[in-house]
C-alpha cells in the first residue's frame, strides 16, 4: 500500500484534504502546526503551554525546516507530547525529498505514508494499529487520485463540445456526401 504512490506530488489543497480525512479518520482533536520562522521558540512556548495544562498533542504537523531549526533538546518534548492516537505530519521543504522515519526518535515512530514532500507518521505503540492505519490512508489516496483523474477528465470532455448535427434534405441524395464533409470539416 505505501508504495502505491510513492512518485505522486500532493498538492496544497490534497495535503489539507488528508489532514482533514486524518483528522476525522482517526479523531484527532488537538493539532499543532510548526511552520516557518523561529520554530525553536515556538516548540518551547508548545512545550510549556501544553505541559502547564497537561495536555496532549493528537496531531503534530511539521515542516522539515522546523525539524532542521531545532535541536533533539528542543524538539524531544514534542514527541514526549503525542497523545497514543499520535500522529506526525511532516511536509519537506523540497517537492522530491522523501522524509523516513530516521528523523524521528529511533523505534517510537513507524511510517503509515511516505511520499515525496509529505510523509505521515504514527506511534509504534498507537491506540489504533499501524496497518489499519496505513490501509485507510492509502485508500483516501486512491480515492484523490481517482477523482482528480476524473476531474481532469471533466475538463478534458469540456473543452471539446459536443455537437448535434441535423441535415435536413429532400431529393438532394447527388449533394449528401458533400455535405456530410462540409459538416466533418468544421471547426
Amino acid at each position: 500500500g505505501i508504495e502505491f504512490f510513492k512518485e505522486e506530488q500532493f498538492s496544497e489543497g490534497d495535503k489539507l484534504a488528508l489532514l482533514n480525512f486524518l483528522m476525522r479518520e482517526f479523531s484527532l482533536t488537538r493539532p499543532v502546526v510548526m511552520r516557518g520562522a523561529d520554530s525553536a521558540v515556538a516548540a518551547q512556548f508548545l512545550v510549556e503551554q501544553y505541559v502547564s495544562q497537561n495536555a496532549c498533542i493528537d496531531l503534530l504537523y511539521l515542516n522539515s525546516d522546523a525539524l532542521q531549526d531545532c535541536s533533539p533538546s528542543q524538539i524531544a518534548p514534542l514527541w514526549d507530547l503525542l497523545s497514543r492516537k499520535g500522529v506526525i505530519c511532516i511536509e519537506s521543504s523540497g517537492a522530491a525529498e522523501t522524509i523516513d522515519a530516521g528523523v524521528l526518535p529511533a523505534g517510537a515512530f513507524d511510517t503509515v505514508m511516505a511520499s515525496p514532500g509529505f510523509s505521515i507518521f504514527a506511534r509504534v505503540d498507537c491506540e489504533r494499529p499501524l496497518r489499519s492505519m496505513c490501509y485507510q490512508v492509502d485508500l483516501y489516496r486512491r480515492k484523490l487520485c481517482f477523482d482528480r483523474k476524473r476531474r481532469s477528465k471533466r475538463t478534458a470532455k469540456a473543452e471539446m463540445p459536443e455537437v448535434a448535427v441535423v441535415v435536413l434534405t429532400y431529393k438532394h441524395e447527388s449533394y449528401i456526401a458533400e455535405c456530410l464533409r462540409s459538416v466533418l470539416n468544421q471547426r
